[in-house]
């Protein structure tokens, strides 16, 4: 039999509880089951969901030893390499398709099925848009190359790139 004072004690323990994980969050097991279970496979390649942004109210930029920052951080470049690897898996694929219908289209010229007839004449007849929506591949390059941290302010990214640096160091 449980006592009023028993069960009262237990509700303020899960309170407290409750209170912790919203100060300090939940434990680094449970936050790495959650990224896995939204994962989405795409090409073979596992691809976690990319992160949100703390907010500036959830670091108090004291140096912790888990700093909202730091994961944040890792689980950016984390899913940064899984998307890059994906893409990656991606155009392998699609190149190895392209082959294999290439192949296939020689062989049918061959025998004389494609003969040219309905065939797209300019880049409009085959739904392929206009040459103003086409990016060249330097912009597709420069793209690639911003920096994915832009949009963090300033001090927050010097302090990200401390505490790495830090980090690393021990």
């Amino acid at each position: 039999t449980t006592t009023p004072a028993t069960s009262s004690l237990e509700a303020t323990k899960a309170q407290t509880l409750a209170k912790a994980r919203i100060v300090f969050g939940s434990s680094g097991s449970s936050r790495r089951e959650d990224l896995s279970s939204a994962s989405k496979t795409i090409a073979g390649v596992k691809v976690p969901p990319k992160p949100k942004e703390p907010s500036g109210d959830d670091c108090c930029m004291s140096g912790c030893v888990n700093c909202v920052w730091d994961i944040y951080r890792e689980e950016f470049e984390e899913w940064k390499l899984a998307s890059e690897s994906a893409k990656e898996a991606l155009k392998a694929s699609q190149t190895v398709a392209q082959g294999q219908n290439a192949a296939q289209g020689d062989a049918a010229v061959v025998q004389g099925v494609g003969s040219g007839v309905g065939e797209a004449m300019s880049m409009d007849d085959d739904g392929g848009g206009s040459e103003a929506l086409w990016l060249g591949e330097d912009v597709k390059g420069a793209e690639e190359e911003k920096d994915p941290f832009a949009d963090v302010p300033v001090g927050i990214r010097e302090f990200m790139r401390t505490e790495k640096m830090l980090k690393q160091r021990q």
